[in-house]
């Protein structure tokens, strides 16, 4: 058994404030660099752009992307599209504030969700930070504006919700969880069959009643979520014909790069082992048990990357994070008290580590668009 380490039974009331306290701070600092990226004008160079030129085009969806003759013309993200043309007609956002607000929305939903489902919220901004520090690059991929990021965040949340269906799989917060996750990514995202990578990675640890009640929530979740859509049937079937028209008739030189096989990602690697040699050596990580979600998704999204990068950036790498992120909750709630000085130190630091990794301008990578700096959503 795993225990249920993102709740207590009876939260000490001072205990509870100082969370509050850390929540708010590490909200901050990821919201605000989130914010300064968009200050940059930065605008991403792929999918944001055509979502869009859809919201705020008066023509169909067919006219507004080139397909290939091969591939059927439908509207993949109806439920996305009609977010943004709400926001375009009612709020009377143009089409730079719309890919702005795309980048700001996905960035903050990945990085700031986890944080409110930990007791030690800064055991994830720790697990965030050196996934930056060993792939500097991770920020642009989280600020692409995108809705991939959803399935991306139902990875997350579907494995830090695991432990509670462990220890009760009739868990009411566990089983909403996975449902709430599954309906919004398949409302707003077209990939929506990769939210099952968690509940059959599930399978294989053993545990089937809980594997069970995930698969169950998770399929409820998604029927809503393309009820949602308006167009259930379509939604459903016509994104997996087309995945299927571009990865499984398409070589693999012909595909975009991120659906190119990947090299093996030596650094997150690295980062695995130490976190492998953690659970083995540290007395707090003795009763936790590897035989959980986290690490069979993990792992089976590093080993289908061989075909598809993307397994790895939008499942495995973020089931290895969550994961770590628990590994490390159980450290900091065994060696650093909830209330101790050192703790408000570490979160500071940490925070503005955060901030200035993410927000920094190397490489003038958030300079991409020749506009001048916009800023909007402070103004």
């Amino acid at each position: 058994m795993t225990e249920d380490v993102t709740t207590e039974a009876v939260p000490d009331p001072a205990d509870s404030r100082v969370r509050r306290g850390v929540l708010l701070l590490l909200t901050l600092a990821l919201f605000t660099a989130g914010l300064r990226i968009v200050d940059y004008a930065f605008i991403p160079p792929d999918d944001a752009l055509r979502h869009a030129a859809t919201a705020v085009s008066d023509r169909p969806y067919q006219d507004v992307v080139l397909f290939d003759e091969a591939v059927p013309a439908e509207d993949s993200t109806p439920g996305w599209h009609a977010v943004l043309r709400t926001l375009h007609g009612v709020g009377g956002l143009d089409r730079f504030a719309l890919v702005s607000f795309s980048v700001l929305f996905f960035f903050a939903v990945f990085t700031v969700s986890p944080l409110f489902l930990l007791k030690r919220p800064e055991a994830w901004a720790i697990v965030l930070l050196l996934a930056i520090v060993v792939n500097p690059g991770y920020p642009v991929r989280l600020a692409l504006g995108r809705p991939f990021l959803l399935s991306s965040t139902a990875v997350l949340l579907l494995v830090l919700a695991w432990s509670r269906l462990v220890e009760d799989p009739r868990s009411r917060s566990g089983l909403a969880l996975c449902f709430v996750a599954a309906g919004i990514t398949t409302w707003l995202h077209s990939t929506w069959f990769l939210i099952y990578a968690v509940p059959f990675a599930a399978v294989v640890t053993g545990e089937r009643r809980a594997a069970l009640a995930m698969l169950g929530a998770v399929t409820a979740g998604v029927l809503v979520g393309a009820m949602a859509t308006l167009q259930p049937w379509t939604h459903l079937s016509y994104n997996v014909i087309h995945v299927w028209k571009t990865i499984g008739t398409t070589p693999a030189p012909f595909r975009v790069s991120e659906l190119q096989p990947f090299s093996g990602d030596a650094g997150y690697v690295a980062f695995a082992m130490l976190a492998l040699l953690g659970w083995a050596t540290l007395p707090e990580l003795r009763g936790f048990s590897l035989r959980h979600a986290g690490a069979t998704t993990a792992l089976a999204g590093w080993v289908l990357a061989f075909s598809a990068s993307r397994f790895w950036t939008d499942i495995g790498l973020p089931a290895m994070l969550a994961l770590t992120a628990l590994l490390l909750q159980r450290v900091l709630q065994a060696r650093l008290p909830a209330r101790a000085p050192a703790r408000w130190v570490v979160v500071g630091a940490v925070a503005v580590a955060l901030h200035a990794s993410i927000s920094a301008n190397h490489g003038r990578r958030w300079e991409s668009s020749p506009l001048p700096r916009i800023a909007w959503l402070l103004s």
